[in-house]
């Protein structure tokens, strides 16, 4: 029965009352049901606290200043990514069984940590990551006994010497990250003791030189990075005991020269990356033995011919990168036989001619090309784009283009990213991307746009998809990025764009312009402007974006001044130059005058025949014939004449 129920009558009970209405003292019932209540109170005060003492319990065995949790995949983790740690390094009590420790400080609040012996209790630990910590070295017996580690990731610390028994105790480790050290030097097998690892990374240490064996035991070996490490040269019996390599990247060693005997060592790789090198040359024989290769990194280099069928003995080839070369020149066939060929970089070369014929054995297969930073012209860009119908993505930047043509980019109708960036396009005509339904991200940044007309931002800000997305039914707002053109914030160019801005999301790109003129308003953000805070024309005479062909976005009133100063100018500058006419003749006939005197002698001789002189009784008596020629200089100094010239 429930507490507070009634009684069951009992004849010698007498009359039935109550339970506990009586002044009698309580049944045996009633102190059962109390009993009952209390333990259930009890319990549920239990069930209630047992979150909070296994937190308090979890915290106290947590090293301070560190978190722990769990980590996605739900094994047990401790994270110490506070910084300005010193030794000891922080780790749990050995009756915690981590999995996953993690100390990876801020980099500009490192920690300053030693390791040796530390990580024997913890034989559960799958992953140890410890970065920025200023780690000098690492000890003989650090990591012994882990045999459960498979991922030991020590980047960005101060190691400089990989010895011979590093890494003993670690039969299972699958990952090792060694980059951004000072290691210079690796004995020959190094790393004997890891003949399960499958990842090693050595990129940007100062390893000048691999000793011959120093890969040996490493048969499972798939990925390799030495990448920023002085190796001019790459010998190819280093990697006699890799010969299962997959992966293989050395970008920005110094390499000049490859040997085909490296190749042949590693003839299953997948992925060559020899970017930012210096390589002059690379034939289709050196490349004869990759038959499997995927990816080949070559940008940065010194090539400056791609010559006919260098790649013809890699058709699994997917993407080939020849971006920041010296090429002018891609011969005949270069792509021959690549049929599987998704992305082909050949930005900032020295190209200005790329037949079409050259990619239309890739028009099936190709999704991404870039060409920008060469001197292609527009036309020349038409007829490639007609041999590569299904490119997604297409970089036409820094070309020098003046304007895209409408029928440009109109057999791309599969194109989502085009960059036409750094150019020196005033307008961006929405017809020129109206067939092109799937678009989604249009780069038009760095251009010499100064304005938006209201129809093209509309046009631009709501391109209709539901040809290409049929069955969508939504149209999806096209996103166009414009940051660092020529925007002229006045009345006359702004007002369209300046309300675009204003109802874009606050994370949107449209929040990001600024004003380029007049002067007063240049690098103010345009969502901190409105339009009663905007001048009247700044005389960019700028041109915007326009469906039709580019017009000027003056006002007919700005116009009309812009005519009437012309016109005063003009008038200014005829009324100067009949000034200097009148000045230049006055003097050009007193300078006549005086040049040609000599050549006035017959009237002169006469003049001085016929003149005489009047003596004391009146008569006039004729001087004697003189011929004499003098400057009139002389003629003021000589005595004889200085008569003639007071009229005596």
């Amino acid at each position: 029965m429930r507490c507070g129920a009634m009684r069951s009558h009992d004849p010698q009970d007498g009359p039935v009352v109550a339970a506990g209405s009586g002044p009698g003292p309580p049944s045996r019932g009633t102190w059962v049901c109390v009993l009952r209540r209390a333990l259930l109170l009890t319990l549920v005060v239990l069930l209630a606290l047992l979150p909070a003492l296994a937190g308090a319990q979890k915290r106290r065995d947590c090293p301070k200043d560190c978190r722990c949790d769990l980590d996605r995949k739900g094994r047990r983790a401790v994270y110490c990514n506070k910084g300005n740690g010193k030794d000891p390094m922080p780790l749990p009590r050995e009756t915690e069984k981590i999995e996953v420790l993690e100390v990876a400080p801020p980099p500009d609040q490192p920690n300053y940590y030693t390791i040796g012996p530390i990580f024997h209790g913890h034989r559960k630990l799958e992953e140890i990551h410890i970065v920025h910590s200023h780690i000098p070295a690492i000890g003989v017996h650090s990591f012994y006994g882990l045999y459960n580690l498979q991922i030991l990731n020590l980047t960005h610390n101060n190691l400089s010497a990989i010895l011979e028994n590093n890494f003993l105790g670690l039969p299972n480790l699958r990952e090792l990250y060694l980059s951004h050290n000072r290691i210079e030097s690796m004995p020959s097998s190094a790393f004997h003791h890891l003949g399960d690892l499958k990842t090693l990374s050595l990129a940007k240490n100062r390893i000048k030189e691999l000793s011959k064996r120093v890969f040996m035991n490493l048969t499972k070996l798939h990925d390799l990075d030495l990448s920023y490490n002085p190796l001019p040269e790459l010998n190819h019996e280093v990697f006699s005991d890799v010969k299962e390599l997959q992966v293989l990247r050395c970008r920005g060693c110094g390499v000049a020269a490859v040997n085909r005997s490296l190749f042949e060592q590693l003839a299953e790789l997948q992925v060559l990356d020899l970017g930012d090198n210096k390589l002059a040359h690379l034939s289709a024989e050196e490349l004869r033995p990759l038959q499997a290769l995927r990816e080949l990194w070559l940008d940065g280099n010194r090539l400056s011919v791609v010559p006919s069928g260098m790649f013809r003995h890699n058709p699994q080839l997917q993407i080939i990168d020849l971006a920041r070369n010296e090429i002018t020149k891609v011969e005949d066939e270069a792509f021959l036989n690549v049929p599987a060929l998704r992305r082909l970089d050949l930005g900032y070369n020295r190209l200005e001619r790329l037949h079409a014929s050259l990619v239309a054995p890739l028009g099936e297969s190709l999704r991404a090309l870039s060409l920008a930073g060469n001197l292609i012209s527009a036309e020349e860009l038409a007829r490639l784009a007609r041999g590569v119908p299904h490119l997604t993505q297409l970089s036409l930047a820094d070309m020098w283009l003046r304007t895209l043509p409408a029928g440009l980019l109109a057999p791309l109708r599969e194109l989502r990213v085009l960059n036409v960036s750094g150019n020196m396009l005033t307008a961006l005509h929405p017809s020129s991307l109206h067939p092109l339904f799937k678009l989604e991200v249009v780069d038009a940044s760095r251009n010499h746009l100064v304005g938006l007309d209201e129809q093209s931002l509309l046009r631009l800000d709501n391109v209709d998809r539901s040809v290409a997305d049929a069955g969508a039914g939504a149209a999806r707002v096209l996103q166009v990025l414009l940051d660092g053109n020529h925007w002229s914030c006045d009345r006359c160019h702004l007002p369209p764009l300046l309300s675009r801005v204003a109802r874009s999301a606050p994370e949107s790109p449209w929040r990001r312009l600024r004003c380029d003129g007049p002067r007063s308003l240049a690098g103010e953000p345009l969502e901190a402007l409105s339009l009663s805070s905007l001048a009247w024309c700044s005389g960019s005479g700028g041109v915007g974006v326009g469906p039709d062909a580019p017009r000027s976005l003056l006002s007919a009133d700005s116009q009309l001044g812009v005519i009437a100063a012309a016109a005063a100018v003009a008038l200014l500058i005829l009324a100067g130059a009949a000034l200097l006419c009148i000045v230049a003749y006055t003097k050009h006939h007193a300078d006549y005058y005086y040049t040609h005197e000599d050549k006035l002698g017959p009237e002169r001789e006469a003049i001085f025949e016929n003149m005489g002189v009047i003596d004391d009784r009146g008569e006039c008596k004729k001087t004697p014939k003189r011929v004499t020629i003098a400057t009139i200089d002389e003629l003021t100094k000589d005595p004889e004449l200085h008569g003639l010239t007071n009229g005596a």
